[in-house]
C-alpha cells in the first residue's frame, strides 16, 4: 500500500486563528462535512468561529486519496444531484453504467440474473412481513439463504447503503470539500476532552489547552460523542439515544494496474461472491481508468478489515484475478484500503437508520448553548452526506438564534 495523497490540507492549520479565546462566538467540534458546513454558515453571518479537528486533515470520512495516481474517495463516494453537489462545485460524473453478477469468478447468464432479481424480491417481501409481525425482530436472523444466488441477494439487501450511486464528482468528493472550505479557520491534530457549560461562557478543554466561546456545535460521529465529557453531564435520555446509534461497516479497496488488463466496459458494477464464499461489490474501470474499486460490506467488511490494509489489497486483487485471470497480477501497481471500523474517530463508515425519536433526542441542544450536528441527527436520509450537510446548516441556525 502507498502513502496517501493529502491534497494540501495540512496548510489549513496555518490559517490565522482568533487572537484570544474571548473573540470566539462558536467553537465547532469536528472538521467533517457537518462541522465545516456549520462553520461556513456562521462565518457568512460574520461570526467568529474556530473548528477543532482531531485528525491532521479536514473532511472526516470524506477524503480523496491520490497516491495511486487517480482520485479515490476512501469514504463517501456518491452524491445526489442537488444543492450540495452544486455547492461543492466540481463537475458531476455519472455512476455505474452497467451491472453484472459473478459467483466464484464466473459471470452468470441472463436466466440466473433474472433468478437473482426474483430471489431478491422474495427475500425483501419476507423481511417486510417479519417486520410487520415482529418489529423488534431482526429479519436477517430468521431468513436463511438456500444457495449462493440467494446468499448474494440476501447480502445486497441486508447491507444496502442509505444512498444511491447517482453520481460522483470529478477529482473526488474529498478534494471538492477541501477546496470549498479552504478559508475556514481550523485547528488540526487536537482532540476535545471536555465541554463545560457551568460558567458564563462555554469552555472546551482539549489536548492543546482550553478555549472559550459563547456557543459550541458538536459535529462528531454519534458513536464518538460519548467519549467526550460534558459538565453538567448530558441527560440520561440523550445519552441513551447516542447509545442506540449503530455504524455500518464498509471496506473500500482501490486496486491500480499499470496497463489495461480488466476486460470490461468502463464503470461496470459487479455484484459477486469470491471462490472462498465472501460477497463483494466492485466498480470496474472507474472513469475509464486501469483500476477497480472493490467493496465489502457488513460482516464481509469486518472479515477483510481484520486482514490489515496490505493483506486486504492482496485479497481484493485475488478476487479480481478470479474473474479476469491470474495474468492481471503482473500488471498490479498498488492498492489503498480503508478500515473505518478500526478508526477511533469514525468507528464505522456511516450511521445506520436512526428512528425519528432518537434523532430528535440527539440533536436537542444541551444547556441551551451546545448544539449537535451530524448524519445521525437527521432521521430522514440518516447516514448520507446530504443529512450531514443539512444538519450543519440547522445547527448553525440554532447557534445564530442563540447569539442574537
Amino acid at each position: 500500500m502507498r502513502r496517501r495523497g493529502l491534497l494540501g490540507v495540512a496548510g489549513l492549520a496555518l490559517l490565522p486563528l482568533p487572537a484570544a479565546a474571548d473573540d470566539l462566538d462558536v467553537i465547532v467540534l469536528g472538521g467533517g462535512l457537518a462541522g465545516l458546513t456549520a462553520a461556513r454558515a456562521l462565518l457568512a453571518d460574520k461570526k467568529k468561529v474556530l473548528v477543532i479537528e482531531a485528525r491532521d486533515r479536514i473532511g472526516g470520512r470524506i477524503f480523496t486519496d491520490t497516491s495511486l495516481g487517480f482520485p479515490f474517495d476512501t469514504g463517501a463516494a456518491w452524491i445526489d444531484p442537488g444543492p450540495l453537489a452544486k455547492e461543492l462545485g466540481s463537475k458531476p460524473v455519472p455512476g455505474p453504467q452497467a451491472g453484472a453478477l459473478v459467483i466464484g469468478g464466473k459471470a452468470l447468464p441472463p436466466d440466473k440474473t433474472a433468478e437473482f432479481a426474483k430471489g431478491a424480491q422474495e427475500i425483501a417481501a419476507k423481511f417486510k412481513e417479519l417486520r410487520e409481525k415482529a418489529p423488534l425482530l431482526d429479519p436477517a436472523s430468521v431468513v436463511k439463504p438456500r444457495d449462493q444466488l440467494e446468499q448474494l441477494a440476501f447480502y445486497e439487501l441486508v447491507t444496502k447503503p442509505p444512498f444511491a450511486m447517482h453520481q460522483t464528482l470529478e477529482g473526488g468528493l474529498g478534494a471538492a470539500l477541501v477546496r470549498l472550505n479552504g478559508k475556514v479557520p481550523v485547528k488540526l491534530g487536537t482532540r476535545v476532552v471536555r465541554v463545560d457549560t457551568t460558567g458564563p461562557v462555554v469552555e472546551v478543554i482539549s489536548t492543546a489547552g482550553s478555549l472559550q466561546a459563547r456557543a459550541v456545535i458538536v459535529a462528531l460521529p454519534a458513536t464518538v460523542v460519548p467519549s467526550i465529557g460534558f459538565a453538567p453531564p448530558l441527560d440520561l435520555k440523550k445519552r441513551d439515544a447516542f447509545s442506540k446509534v449503530a455504524m455500518a461497516a464498509q471496506t473500500r479497496i482501490a486496486v491500480a494496474f499499470s496497463k489495461p488488463v480488466l476486460t470490461s466496459a468502463p464503470d461496470l458494477w459487479l455484484i459477486g461472491i469470491t471462490v472462498g464464499g465472501l460477497p463483494f461489490d466492485a466498480l470496474i474501470r472507474p472513469q475509464n481508468r486501469d483500476a477497480a474499486i472493490v467493496v465489502f460490506n457488513g460482516p464481509a467488511a469486518h472479515q477483510v478489515d481484520e486482514m490489515g490494509r496490505g493483506e486486504a489489497g492482496a485479497f481484493a486483487l485475488t478476487a479480481l484475478a478470479e474473474i479476469y485471470g491470474k495474468e492481471i497480477r503482473a500488471a498490479y501497481k498498488g492498492s489503498v484500503a480503508t478500515r473505518w471500523t478500526h478508526d477511533p474517530l469514525a468507528q464505522g463508515a456511516w450511521c445506520q437508520a436512526v428512528p425519528p425519536a432518537v434523532a430528535s433526542l440527539i440533536r436537542a441542544p444541551h444547556q441551551e448553548r451546545v448544539f449537535f450536528a451530524g448524519e445521525a441527527t437527521e432521521s430522514e436520509k440518516a447516514g448520507t452526506i446530504e443529512a450531514a450537510w443539512v444538519s450543519g446548516l440547522r445547527a448553525a441556525g440554532e447557534a445564530k438564534a442563540m447569539l442574537r
